[in-house]
């Protein structure tokens, strides 16, 4: 006699955005956009009271550079073999935006501006 089998899962029970690490991946990243475009509503706000914001935009720069790198970083991971292809969107936005760190400002430059303001 053959051991009972659980029944087949449905295409839509298998679809891979079910699969719980990579919906907390999916998550962890909507947060980190939120709280970025949070901090550029605060720097928005501080500057149209015409109050000193270098500071808030001196944690912005970096963090946003960052987070622009890892984003599609992780994205290229979900697509896994196809993210690879040089064709593919994903893929060229990922290789334009390693030149943020420079471009934008050294993050190295602003963490040690950043240091230097809070006393460290």
């Amino acid at each position: 006699m053959l051991p009972d089998r659980p029944a087949p899962q449905s295409l839509a029970d298998s679809a891979l955005i079910r699969k719980h690490p990579l919906t907390r991946r999916l998550l962890e990243m909507n947060t980190q956009i939120h709280a970025l475009r949070q901090l550029t509503y605060h720097i928005a706000r501080l500057l149209n009271k015409g109050l000193y914001a270098t500071r808030e935009i001196t944690m912005e720069n970096p963090y946003a550079s960052r987070l622009a790198r890892e984003i599609p970083d992780a994205c290229l991971q979900l697509f896994g073999g196809i993210g690879y292809i040089a064709e593919s969107p994903i893929t060229q936005y990922y290789m334009d935006l390693h030149i943020l760190p420079t471009g934008a400002g050294a993050d190295e430059v602003m963490v040690d501006y950043l240091a230097e303001t809070e006393g460290c």
